[in-house]
């Protein structure tokens, strides 16, 4: 049982995103039990990885129900390290802003890119206040966690340690979304 909080991550403004990791992974907030060599992944995951081709992420219940699930039971702290978190992504703050112009059909000026990033900026403290999610969230944890079906287990139905740990590394960290597509 010490095992369990072994798995804390360098920066650890992250550790905020290590209980979504394990409700995609087992279906539960709670760290895996590695005593036994392995930890058996969720039936659920099991499933999305046997069809991660075509996976569509925004529209994939799986990923949204979870995210959801976890950012609703959020406290105010963890929210505003969420915050601190998606401030700090400068890409993803200017792909988003880019996107509210586009959406509200804003002719790409000086003008459009502060009304959006303003747009952006209060969607982001709403959250952070408030608990109220929006596509800055939502958009932000669907690409921030959509690597984790691309992971290569040792096994389908099974995950290691040492995988475990590696996806924590991985997916608790800054990410670079320069070559990601937001729309």
């Amino acid at each position: 049982m010490k095992e369990k909080n072994k798995f804390k991550i360098s920066d650890k403004k992250f550790n905020v995103f290590i209980p979504l990791v394990n409700l995609l992974l087992f279906e539960s907030f709670n760290f895996p039990d590695f005593e036994s060599g392995n930890e058996n992944l969720s039936e659920n995951f099991i499933e999305i990885l046997k069809s991660v081709e075509g996976i569509d992420l925004n529209g994939n219940d799986f990923i949204r129900t979870r995210i959801l699930y976890f950012l609703l039971g959020l406290n105010i702290k963890s929210r505003e390290e969420i915050f601190e978190i998606i401030i700090e992504n400068e890409m993803y703050t200017h792909a988003m802003s880019i996107s509210y112009a586009l959406e509200n059909n804003r002719s790409m000026n000086s003008n459009s890119i502060p009304l959006s990033q303003e747009t952006f900026f209060l969607e982001l403290v709403e959250f952070k206040f408030n608990g109220v999610l929006n596509k800055v969230i939502l958009v932000y944890f669907i690409f921030h966690f959509e690597d984790i079906f691309g992971f290569k287990f040792s096994d389908n139905k099974y995950i290691t340690k040492n995988d475990y740990v590696n996806i924590l590394e991985n997916l608790c960290k800054e990410k670079d979304f320069l070559n990601k597509n937001f729309f």
